[in-house]
């Protein structure tokens, strides 16, 4: 359930994006570019939540919302690892090249 949205933002942020390479002295730099806004990327977030959010949907529609310790939703479907992946990446993407410019 997570593990798709996580894998999906990374892999646009690191591979499309950043082309590979990450500087790893700049990673603990305060003030450096992976900062983010508060050490937050907000895009990153937002693609997160909306590959969770679709993989919530589509288990909806499909009708294989299971239900966990009578209170706890979990998407059903067997590929909503497939679908949470790439709904944050295409989130991500279309996100970042937007805030970019």
């Amino acid at each position: 359930m997570w593990l798709g949205p996580i894998a999906g933002v990374m892999v646009i942020d690191h591979w499309i994006f950043r082309r590979g390479k990450t500087d790893i002295v700049l990673l603990y730099d305060l003030e450096g570019p992976y900062r983010y806004s508060g050490g937050f990327s907000v895009v990153g977030l937002v693609s997160f939540f909306a590959g969770i959010i679709g993989e919530y949907i589509i288990s909806a529609v499909q009708e294989t919302l299971q239900v966990y310790f009578n209170s706890i939703p979990v998407p059903g479907v067997e590929l909503a690892w497939y679908y949470g992946f790439f709904i944050s990446a295409i989130v991500h993407l279309i996100l970042s090249l937007g805030a970019r410019g």
